[in-house]
């Protein structure tokens, strides 16, 4: 399990509100090779996808498996289409590695996206500023189901 403070900026970007910020994520391709870099992670529940920042993919000679149409929460900007890349991600705290389909695009930080969620049972009780994130087990997964049955 890993745990945190929210906070108020990831990448040097600023929030009005707090949020679940997962600092030292490193990313590699299928065959255990990682960049010698380390991202913040924003969860991001609104998010279909995952985003690595463009360019981690090329410096890790990764070749796309597709490309994703993709667009902006407010449709601010025009859809486009972003390169897939299957990568691992290394996430301080926990065991095991993370296999999914991110897609690269211009950001500063990773965003993670319902993707990453779907693997982990997170927990962020806003009243003292604290996030949890754990694997999704069946046990954590019927604990939860009990706590919204009260």
């Amino acid at each position: 399990m890993i745990r945190g403070q929210l906070s108020h900026s990831c990448a040097s970007q600023q929030y009005a509100n707090p949020a679940v910020v997962v600092p030292g994520i490193t990313v590699g391709d299928t065959h255990g090779t990682f960049h010698p870099r380390s991202w913040e992670g924003l969860i991001d529940t609104g998010s279909d996808r995952t985003i690595i920042p463009e360019g981690v993919a090329t410096q890790l000679d990764i070749t796309p498996v597709g490309f994703a149409l993709l667009s902006s929460f407010d449709k601010s900007q025009a859809p486009k289409y972003c390169p897939e890349y299957d990568v691992h991600l290394a996430v301080p705290g926990l065991d095991e590695l993370v296999s999914l389909t991110a897609c690269g695009a211009p950001r500063p930080s990773i965003l993670l996206g319902r993707d990453f969620l779907s693997m982990f049972l997170l927990i962020v009780d806003g009243s003292v500023s604290r996030w949890g994130l754990t694997a999704a087990s069946l046990l954590s997964r019927l604990s939860l189901f009990l706590v919204g049955m009260r």
